[in-house]
């Protein structure tokens, strides 16, 4: 299993950064959507590096990563110690998703949630689900009723919020850029089911801002992951092939 390393980020320092307000408030939900989409647009892949953390009741795991994710759903991510030397790798694809355990000689493999994740991540996201929320896209469900659209003057962000699979769902987007701030997932009883929250917005280039922090809590599995993306590569080409795993000889494979 991951065993923990010293983390430097503490979650009292996360705050949003000023933003600036629109200079006309928009008024209709599609013309939100809309701009969002052309920001997605611009985030298809992303190279990176950084550090996780993920605190349970019982445990702090801490380590290095290495990403490559490309929309909609390939991802690699290579976890290993700040000392060096690779822990795991996740790789998803549209086929499957596939976790080497190196030091256990087990690979997990299967398909749709990936099962092996809550050890990970404080929640089993589907493989699209994980590509995209580490893109700052994190998808919203396809039916929706019951929608809402305003302009949250406190929060200073549009906000989208619905009913869908039974839950309350609520999506944050800067109100210039129109990228996702946060979502809030809560049942029907008002308790939190999970959120995701993104801080610290870097300007990569013209028009393309990234968050440098991403926070997931999940009361479910009563975990927290903090992710710091230390380098952010934006224009690097993935082709296919990266996202494959050559799984080594005399590895126990688990079909989940």
């Amino acid at each position: 299993m991951i065993i923990s390393f010293i983390f430097v980020q503490s979650c009292a320092s996360l705050k949003r950064e000023a933003r600036p307000q629109p200079e006309n408030i928009l008024t209709r939900t599609e013309d939100v959507l809309r701009l969002h989409a052309q920001d997605q647009s611009k985030k298809n892949r992303l190279v990176a590096d950084g550090k996780i953390k993920i605190e349970t009741e019982s445990a702090t795991h801490s380590f290095d990563f290495d990403l490559a994710a490309q929309f909609p759903i390939s991802t690699r991510l290579e976890f290993s110690h700040t000392l060096g030397g690779t822990l795991a790798i996740l790789v998803t694809n549209p086929q499957e998703y596939l976790f080497y355990e190196i030091n256990e000689k087990l690979v997990h493999k299967g398909r749709d949630r990936i099962s092996v994740l809550p050890s990970l991540f404080p929640y089993p996201l589907t493989t699209a689900e994980l590509a995209q929320v580490l893109l700052n896209q994190f998808p919203m469900p396809s039916v929706k009723k019951n929608l809402d659209f305003t302009y949250n003057a406190h929060e200073n962000a549009y906000e989208i919020s619905f009913l869908a699979q039974s839950k309350k769902w609520r999506f944050l987007f800067d109100p210039t850029q129109f990228y996702l701030l946060g979502v809030s997932i809560r049942k029907l009883d008002e308790s939190l089911h999970l959120s995701v929250e993104y801080y610290h917005f870097t300007k990569i280039k013209e028009e393309l801002y990234f968050p440098k922090v991403l926070k997931i809590d999940s009361p479910l599995t009563h975990a927290t992951l903090l992710l710091k993306y230390e380098n952010l590569n934006f224009e690097k080409p993935l082709h296919a092939d990266f996202f494959k795993l050559d799984i080594p000889e005399h590895v126990e494979i688990i079909r989940n």
